[in-house]
């Protein structure tokens, strides 16, 4: 008599993601991309749940309202900086508040993060992308 067994197994791969455009509780984020290991269906959805829990940190550094490029990672070795903003005196702040999230998910990820009054800081996100064009 023979046995034939069939395991099946989670197999995690690192995965990209990629949104344009994402508001969670109250966050706004533009062009989000990430590489993260063990991702599901809502991703992305974690991602920036993790970023609001900071909300009223990031509004409390502009509250005129401001858009900043931000990186952060998750994981082994977890770091945040601003990459560029219209208002370089916040950067420390946002910055700050940035490496204050945590999230069960591990990687690598970039953003714009909209802070502060809404209509300014959609304004201050097209010129910040559009200044970064190619």
């Amino acid at each position: 008599m023979s046995v034939l067994a069939l395991l099946i197994g989670t197999a995690w791969a690192e995965a990209a993601v990629t949104v344009s455009e994402l508001t969670v509780d109250g966050l706004r984020v533009l062009h989000l991309n990430c590489s993260l290991e063990k991702t599901g269906l809502l991703a992305a959805a974690t991602v920036v749940s993790a970023l609001a829990q900071q909300d009223h940190a990031f509004d409390a550094c502009f509250p005129e309202g401001s858009a900043f490029s931000v990186q952060w990672s998750w994981g082994a070795v977890s770091n945040a900086f601003v990459l560029e903003s219209g208002h370089s005196e916040a950067n420390g702040c946002i910055q700050a508040a940035l490496a204050q999230t945590t999230s069960s998910l591990s990687g690598q990820c970039s953003a714009i993060i909209l802070v502060g009054d809404e209509e300014v800081a959609a304004a201050a996100a097209v010129s910040l992308l559009s200044a970064t064009a190619p």
